[in-house]
């Protein structure tokens, strides 16, 4: 099931958005790994549009990630 508009905007008022993006990963072909630092701390912010599993969340992060040598973050 794809995230719809009403859904994605909660997720979004609950996410930090303020800070600096430090470094990108891809996990995955339909997977970013956005990684930034804020006045709170570092943060990892998946968001993976893999059919039928799409998801934008927080991920620890000290979470070890697979990364595939994928061309975006390269």
């Amino acid at each position: 099931m794809s995230l719809n508009c009403v859904e994605i905007d909660e997720i979004i008022k609950n996410i930090p958005k303020q800070g600096v993006i430090k470094s990108f990963l891809q996990p995955n072909k339909n997977g970013l790994i956005i990684n930034y630092y804020n006045s709170n701390g570092s943060h990892q912010l998946l968001i993976d549009t893999t059919d039928k599993y799409n998801r934008i969340c927080l991920i620890p992060t000290n979470e070890r990630i697979k990364t595939e040598n994928l061309k975006f973050s390269q």
